[in-house]
């Protein structure tokens, strides 16, 4: 077969990723008008894992996170922490569960959230808008108590 004679591969089509009608907002407006926690497990510790949890305390877990997503932050840090709807603000010096690596050395705090009453706990800690759950604490072993 002749060069010349090969048909020519077409070439695909389309608008350039930053253009188009169904962009509207850069991400950076939009993540600015986020007052809900996002919630990130990729960090949890062995041992203070979901699938540590039984069948219950993570349906309990659960129930609690979609709880939290409909609050602001504000909400979420202003509220007792006492009647289970706030957060506690917990000293790293205080923890004596492992940490993941994503908590770095000026980490100095971590937010600890009540569920199935004062029976367990919810750690991790805030990076902007971001919740990093890092232990999910049934036994009550994750800190001095």
């Amino acid at each position: 077969m002749d060069k010349r004679s090969r048909p020519k591969p077409k070439a695909i089509k389309g608008a350039p990723l930053n253009q188009g009608s169904q962009v509207k907002v850069a991400a950076s407006a939009y993540v600015a008008k986020i007052d809900y926690p996002i919630f990130c497990f990729r960090h949890l510790v062995n041992g203070y894992k979901l699938e540590d949890c039984d069948t219950d305390q993570r349906s309990l877990f659960i129930a609690k996170l979609v709880k939290m997503a409909q609050q602001s932050w504000q909400t979420l840090v202003t509220s007792d922490h006492w009647s289970g709807a706030g957060f506690e603000h917990m000293p790293r010096k205080q923890i004596v569960a492992p940490l993941p690596a994503i908590i770095t050395d000026d980490v100095s705090k971590f937010y600890v959230m009540r569920f199935n009453g004062k029976s367990y706990r919810i750690i991790g800690h805030r990076s902007d808008h971001i919740f990093h759950v890092t232990h999910i604490d049934t036994k009550l072993t994750a800190y001095k108590h």
